[in-house]
């Protein structure tokens, strides 16, 4: 139900990828990053396959490290969220299940300032 709420949402103006697992979503990550495309924001979930999203934002972070991260999840304790905090730079925690304006809200504002950042620096 993201994927297309996502699409609906930004499909018109940027490109959404979806990986059905961590070392995917790494591999999306490096293949975009070697093209030198802007990968403003990613959304990891904390339960999947083969990585937990809290290390799978840290492993992006190394990669990516201008990219703002959120991870959505139901089933993060304290220790994955603060984790991605400070390993992250976790821009964002998102309970599930997700309120549809506000994961749009917040990634419009992502974007936003992926973008006003990417102009300062």
């Amino acid at each position: 139900s993201l994927k297309a709420q996502l699409k609906q949402e930004f499909g018109n103006e940027y490109t959404i990828e979806v990986a059905d697992n961590g070392e995917e979503a790494l591999s999306i990550v490096e293949e975009l990053k070697k093209g030198e495309f802007d990968l403003p924001v990613v959304v990891a979930d904390h339960i999947m396959p083969g990585i937990k999203g809290d290390e799978l934002l840290t492993r992006i972070c190394k990669i990516s490290p201008r990219t703002l991260n959120i991870m959505l999840t139901g089933q993060a304790d304290a220790t994955a969220v603060g984790n991605a905090v400070n390993n992250a730079k976790l821009y964002r925690y998102i309970s599930k299940p997700w309120d549809v304006m506000d994961m749009n809200m917040t990634l419009n504002e992502a974007i936003k300032s992926y973008f006003q950042d990417k102009k300062i620096c």
